[in-house]
């Protein structure tokens, strides 16, 4: 390769880098005015009649957030956030895809399961939104699918997850103190059946 190669190829990468520092300051000042915008446009809606303060607390404070909902609508537009596999290993837990149980009974806002196993797998593919305690449910973890359901599993210890997890259908989530477990199907506030996570 002659000097003069070699100089045209420093040449070509030194206006590459350039590109890309300045295609960075861009979007960082583009990020932070939609910020200003977005804080802007909130004080102003807030200040601008009483009741908006009412509205404005009810949507951001009160609602939930649908992580899944964001997760899968992030992956379709702009792929995963690792575009490869990362291997965790050659073995893999199996479990049956129905959960064993000998009875099913109502309690509270969900029902209550006498399992044949004390182990504990998750129903459906989701986001782990909570791991903590909930009056009447023990340790609970809730897990939020792509189709908004947040489902509580209650009495739960051992925990095999961590918050904010994503988990597959049939994936250890933890062990069930005394082989009772508690679920509960929650929507929008609105508590739902069991019957069609049981199929």
């Amino acid at each position: 390769m002659s000097n003069e190669e070699i100089i045209n190829s420093l040449r070509k990468n030194k206006k590459s880098t350039n590109n890309y520092r300045s295609n960075y300051i861009s979007n960082l000042f583009t990020r932070t005015l939609i910020a200003i915008i977005i804080v802007l446009v909130s004080a102003i809606y807030i200040n601008e009649n009483p009741s908006n303060i009412k509205k404005y607390k009810e949507k951001i404070f009160e609602s939930t957030i649908s992580f899944a909902k964001i997760s899968n609508m992030y992956n379709k537009t702009f792929g995963k956030v690792i575009p490869f596999e990362i291997d965790k290993g050659t073995t893999k837990m199996v479990f049956n895809d129905k959960i064993d149980y000998n009875n099913i009974e109502k309690f509270n806002n969900g029902f209550k399961l006498d399992l044949n196993s004390n182990i504990v797998m998750s129903l459906y593919d989701g986001i782990v939104v909570f791991i903590g305690e909930k009056e009447g449910y023990g340790n609970t973890i809730i897990v939020q699918g792509s189709d908004g359901v947040d489902i509580w599993y209650g009495n739960v210890s051992n925990t095999s997850v961590t918050l904010y997890d994503y988990i597959n259908k049939n994936d250890m989530i933890g062990e069930a103190l005394d082989n009772k477990l508690y679920l509960v199907f929650n929507k929008e506030n609105e508590y739902l059946g069991y019957e069609e996570y049981f199929k």
